[in-house]
């Protein structure tokens, strides 16, 4: 299993935080597989920084692009809450 470090913006971040959002819509540029640990870290583009507070989740399942208009070059992770 590997571990993907991810940036998150703050807005997004939050609701994955809350539990409102189990998804990440992603380029697929990183062979995700089922069951590797995801790590959001959360990021602020207008200071071009981490802020510090990170969440783990785990791919559960993966949908990928070329179907129900997402492109072929990303992929929709569903994450564990």
């Amino acid at each position: 299993m590997t571990t993907h470090y991810l940036k998150c913006l703050t807005e997004h971040f939050n609701r994955s935080a809350s539990g409102l959002k189990n998804y990440e819509i992603r380029l697929n540029d990183r062979d995700f597989q089922i069951g590797d640990r995801i790590v959001l870290q959360e990021y602020d583009l207008a200071k071009n920084s981490y802020l510090g507070r990170e969440l783990e989740r785990r791919i559960e399942h993966i949908l990928y692009g070329g179907q129900f208009g997402l492109d072929s070059e990303h992929v929709i992770l569903e994450l564990s809450i």
